[in-house]
């Protein structure tokens, strides 16, 4: 299943980011338009999702109707509310598939920043001149003190499959002071950040602040807090401007309370309001870089619905409704 994943996600994001860095040798500018690049490629999935919860708002009095009908015979509910989506061409599931499709692509480009030396550089680290030339940048590393310095504790130990697993975001930041390395040389920094470094590193130097110390690696960890603030906030502001589907409202609606709501409507619902916590806390525990592509994809994708939601609201607006609540009871008196 790995293999299947690295072959179909990992590996061809990898390919774009590298070709777009060629073009534009700044990291934090190649990940915005790494994002732009897959927002343009989900945007027929995406405007699918909006125009069908357009259409789930506009079926928010027949959903409240069917709910107070059937408020005790769940089944019969269910039934009646997935006829009403099929009639007007309504996908209930359709609103929770663009996020979802998120995940894969967040663990990809985590990869990619993870091991960018065999995803960027495209570096097999089983052939026999890679592993001679990564044992050989170790031993250098260990008998040079400032070197030394700049990586993880227990680089200079690691096992070879250690140094191509965890170490490369290591290998390539020592790979610029070192003659005969520069091809595995990848700068990381966009505006002033480190976007391989995890914004969870700033415990250490917040946890000594605390007990008095002030470290210099707290001003330089410090500001990637910004990545998980931002795209919680984005997530958070993109949440309130989704529109609420039908069985949600229509839930709302009912007098009595009683009504159900449809399983796959919850699930969107569900999904919206945990959106902005998980955010938060993936980019808080995930490379900056991770976190700076979901601040942007969120960015852009609330300007695109801005703009969407009025053309399908307009676009709904002069469509007419299947009611197949009045039709079915039309039906039912006329076999009477």
């Amino acid at each position: 299943m790995q293999h299947i994943f690295t072959w179909l996600i990992v590996q061809p994001m990898g390919y774009i980011i590298e070709t777009i860095y060629r073009l534009i040798p700044n990291y934090g500018v190649t990940l915005i338009v790494f994002t732009l690049v897959i927002k343009l490629i989900l945007l027929p999935l995406s405007l699918k999702s909006q125009r069908s919860m357009t259409k789930q708002q506009k079926l928010a009095p027949q959903m409240a109707e069917l709910q107070k009908k059937y408020a005790n015979d769940k089944d019969k509910l269910n039934k009646e509310m997935m006829e009403l989506y099929k009639a007007n061409g309504v996908s209930p599931a359709s609103g929770c598939l663009p996020m979802l499709l998120q995940l894969p692509i967040i663990f990809g480009l985590f990869q990619v920043i993870q091991k960018p030396i065999s995803y960027m550089l495209h570096i097999n680290f089983n052939l026999a001149d890679n592993i001679n030339k990564t044992l050989q940048l170790q031993e250098i590393v260990k008998n040079t003190p400032s070197l030394l310095g700049m990586v993880p504790t227990g680089f200079g130990s690691a096992s070879m499959k250690t140094l191509a697993d965890q170490y490369q975001i290591a290998m390539s930041n020592v790979s610029g002071y070192i003659d005969g390395f520069m091809d595995w040389k990848i700068d990381f920094n966009f505006l002033g950040l480190d976007l391989s470094k995890y914004p969870n590193e700033t415990w250490g130097p917040i946890s000594q602040l605390l007990s008095g110390q002030i470290t210099h690696n707290l001003w330089v960890t410090l500001p990637l807090l910004l990545i998980p603030i931002m795209a919680g906030a984005s997530s958070w502001l993109l949440t309130k401007m989704t529109p609420q589907p039908a069985a949600s409202q229509a839930a709302q609606a009912n007098a009595n309370g009683q009504g159900q709501a449809n399983a796959a409507a919850n699930m969107n619902k569900s999904m919206l309001m945990l959106m902005p916590v998980m955010s938060a806390v993936f980019t808080f525990t995930l490379p900056a870089g991770v976190g700076l592509y979901w601040t942007i994809s969120n960015v852009v994708q609330m300007i695109q619905q801005y703009f969407t939601q009025k053309h399908f609201q307009k676009e709904e607006g002069n469509s007419i409704v299947i009611d197949t609540v009045k039709k079915n009871s039309k039906s039912r008196k006329k076999h009477r």
